[in-house]
């Protein structure tokens, strides 16, 4: 068994439950690596209460480590909130108050501040109480001397010390609820977006919908006054016949292989959309009626080339197209209605045809 399964065991769940019982027993032993420091520290300047005040620091957090495995969220909570401040006062009994590690209230605010389901008005109550105890830390260790006389330069160290320490703790702290916030809202950006294309997105074809090319003509006819655009309405020849002779079923895979030529012709181009049955509409964003033209052909060929198996032999269709470029000066629908009049123009003068 690893290290990270020892500190996850029994905390399979998602929730946040879970990461407070993660971070307690990881501060703990962050909390215990520094005592064992201050042991040695202690040792080193002869210091009898720094020795046995961080033998009980760590067996106190190794006990509250263990705990965690048996007592409830909270519980843990409250111990490592009540061995963190006794540990404050220890190390600045031995450093004073120059070492920093009065700045460890600020964890034990964010520790309560997560684990606690508590409404506002409580949290503010406890960051009150923390203050005032930060307050009379102040006025009782901000003279006084300490245990361990440390040189200028071991001074600096150990603060250096504990400041690492602080950053180590507020850093776990930050990563644990930061990480699976910010997973939760990437996932949820990526379930918007999937929704935003799921209610743009035609299901058979996966081509836009009517609704999507209408938003996307808009959008096109707002802001490309200056510039060009051809739209193009097309319709499949006799698709009844289609149905009628091979059933909808095959029908439907017509529409899907028309979609996918639709969609690979018009990539880099322009947009396609299903516009209802058998008819979809061409977006020709930045092209004239000529350069659309040729495209256009380009489909067509792509569409005649069909070939779909079924079990009477092979299905092959085609399509007539009613190509029209936009006039600025007439409203949406009109040039729509232009496209559309043409596609009539060419069914009604013997189908697969382009009538531009």
């Amino acid at each position: 068994m690893s290290f990270l399964d020892v500190i996850k065991k029994d905390t399979t769940g998602e929730n946040e439950a879970n990461k407070i019982v993660v971070l307690v027993r990881i501060l703990s032993i962050v909390l215990d690596i520094f005592s064992l420091f201050s042991i040695i520290v202690s040792s080193i300047w002869d210091s009898r209460f720094g020795v046995i005040s961080g033998a009980v620091s760590v067996i106190v957090g190794i006990l509250i480590l263990i705990a965690t495995y048996n007592i409830g969220r909270m519980a843990s909570v409250y111990c490592f909130l009540t061995w963190t401040l006794l540990w404050v006062i220890i190390n600045l009994e031995l450093y004073g108050w120059f070492c920093g590690a009065q700045t460890f209230l600020l964890v034990m605010i964010m520790m309560f501040y997560f684990a606690s389901y508590a409404n506002g008005g409580k949290k503010t109550v406890v960051s009150g109480i923390i203050f005032i105890i930060y307050m009379l830390l102040f006025f009782e260790y901000n003279e006084k001397t300490a245990l361990i006389t440390l040189s200028t330069d071991a001074k600096l160290m150990v603060r250096a010390l504990f400041m690492g320490t602080l950053i180590i703790c507020t850093s776990v702290v930050a990563y644990l609820f930061s990480h699976d916030s910010q997973t939760m809202e990437s996932k949820l950006i990526e379930y918007n977006k999937m929704l935003k294309e799921k209610a743009n997105t035609d299901p058979l074809t996966g081509l836009l919908n009517r609704g999507a090319a209408m938003e996307r003509l808009v959008t096109l006819a707002t802001n490309l006054h200056d510039e060009c655009l051809s739209i193009c309405i097309c319709d499949i020849d006799f698709f009844k016949k289609v149905n009628d002779t091979y059933g909808h079923n095959m029908g439907d895979q017509v529409l899907i292989k028309i979609g996918e030529v639709l969609k690979q012709q018009m990539k880099g181009i322009g947009s396609a959309a299903r516009w209802g049955g058998e008819e979809f509409l061409l977006i020709f964003p930045r092209k004239n009626g000529d350069e659309a033209l040729q495209l256009v052909y380009g489909i067509q060929s792509q569409i005649r080339n069909i070939k779909i198996p079924c079990e009477n032999g092979i299905i092959t269709v085609t399509m007539t197209f009613g190509l029209t470029e936009y006039d600025f000066n007439s409203e949406l629908d009109y040039n729509i209605m232009e496209a559309d009049n043409k596609l009539y123009l060419g069914k009604d003068s013997g189908r697969n045809k382009v009538v531009y």
